[in-house]
């Protein structure tokens, strides 16, 4: 088999890979996802049967406003919970895809460097004079792609821990409103 034929297959297989790894990080996120969802409403089914339960038992509005004040706490606070969870689900699942996209763009990176620097210089030596130029331009341009993964790179980073913040500022607050509601 000619050896391009053989990069190609290997090329595809890598790309099937990584496929195969954004796919399976997708799947153990919605997993855990699902299991939250499972457990949340299994909690509030539970939750509301129990207040049912003290709901009947209640005989004038002054015990039901009592009521309606000690059963509001808890379903703030497990949506809070609930929040949490699922945020660090999110936030998991990106810092999975963000790791395999760095990891695929060190392997690009490096590829495109040992394949190209033979050719480079290759054609360097069989080139006109000048070739130099095109030469600097070719690299430029390749170190200005780089570039610009790692700064969308690093801006998603930064939008992330800009989005952790808030969620967390959020979530306090939150605490802060169950506690004086209660």
């Amino acid at each position: 088999m000619p050896p391009a034929h053989q990069r190609i297959i290997d090329k595809r297989g890598t790309t099937i890979d990584v496929l195969a790894d954004v796919v399976r990080t997708a799947l153990d996120g919605s997993e855990h996802l699902i299991s939250l969802n499972l457990n949340s409403t299994r909690s509030l089914v539970e939750s509301a049967a129990a207040q049912q339960g003290s709901l009947a038992e209640v005989h004038d509005l002054t015990d039901a406003l009592a009521l309606s004040r000690t059963c509001r706490r808890p379903v703030l606070e497990k949506l809070l919970s609930y929040s949490r969870s699922l945020y660090e689900i999110a936030a998991h699942v990106q810092e999975q895809l963000i790791k395999l996209a760095e990891t695929r763009q060190a392997e690009l990176n490096a590829s495109l460097a040992a394949s190209l620097s033979p050719l480079v210089e290759r054609s360097r030596q069989n080139s006109p004079a000048g070739f130099w130029f095109a030469q600097a331009t070719a690299k430029c341009a390749l170190s200005a792609a780089d570039c610009t993964l790692r700064v969308a790179n690093r801006s998603a980073r930064q939008w992330a821990e800009a989005t952790e913040a808030c969620v967390a500022a959020s979530a306090c607050a939150v605490t802060r409103a169950v506690r004086a509601s209660a």
